[in-house]
């Protein structure tokens, strides 16, 4: 077999492609990997239905109107609506009839 060179025209051809290449090696290596997605543990199975319904406003006025202000932390504390300590927060149990594998129990036979 017979190597030949290739021509400086292929080669200034060649190195930016060899430049792009490195570069999405390099960002492909740099991305984060995919957050393992959430599961039932009984495989892909999934239903949704839609529905329409029909609406119909009572009056062109509302009832009532309720009005919400939003404060921070610290004066809402200063007023007393929130405690002065922050509570520590429960860890969930989404199915305690099952918490050792963190999924829905099968269904009754």
């Amino acid at each position: 077999a017979r190597a030949e060179a290739a021509s400086p025209a292929a080669e200034a051809r060649a190195e930016p492609r060899a430049d792009a290449a490195a570069q999405a090696t390099g960002r492909a290596k740099a991305m984060p990997a995919p957050a393992p997605s959430l599961g039932t543990g009984h495989g892909a199975r999934e239903s949704s239905w839609v529905t329409h319904t029909a609406f119909e406003r009572r009056s062109s006025s509302p009832d009532e109107l309720i009005v919400l202000r939003y404060d921070s932390r610290e004066n809402l504390v200063a007023r007393g609506v929130l405690p002065a300590w922050e509570p520590q927060p429960r860890r969930p149990v989404p199915f305690p009839d099952a918490p050792a594998t963190g999924y829905v129990p099968d269904p009754p036979h």
